[in-house]
């Protein structure tokens, strides 16, 4: 992805999942909640990583200036394409699933600045495990 960033004038942003070098650790509530492996906790660490995942873009668009999506001659410009690559896209899923159900739990305004922003969600070489399909 990195050549075909640059030469299509794009910034790539890599973000390690928790637990990947160089990255923040899981808390032993966290590491609970999947291995204890009922339903419910599950579903309760992918709420959390979902909000962990809210509240980075809304940070980053507002940090580095991301400009917003507009419509021009040329097409579509501005924006973030979420991109979760191989086993990544599981907390992408996640996030997709809940959504609806985390909306209330987000403030107002990061939900208002990130419908500005996100154009689109990509899953990139995504492990058999998240989407089971050949």
């Amino acid at each position: 992805m990195f050549p075909f960033a640059a030469r299509n004038g794009l910034r790539l942003a890599i973000v390690n999942a928790r637990e990947y070098p160089r990255s923040s650790r899981l808390t032993s509530y966290d590491i609970g909640l999947i291995q204890r492996g009922n339903t419910a906790m599950r579903t309760e660490f992918f709420r959390l990583r979902s909000l962990d995942i809210l509240y980075f873009l809304d940070w980053f668009v507002r940090t580095h200036k991301i400009p917003s999506t507009e419509s021009s001659a040329r097409g579509q410009q501005g924006g973030l394409v979420v991109v979760g690559w191989s086993s990544g896209f599981t907390s992408i899923v996640g996030l997709l699933a809940l959504a609806g159900t985390i909306v209330d739990q987000v403030p107002k305004d990061v939900i208002h600045n990130l419908k500005s922003y996100l154009r689109s969600i990509c899953a990139y070489g995504s492990s058999i495990r998240t989407l089971p399909y050949p």
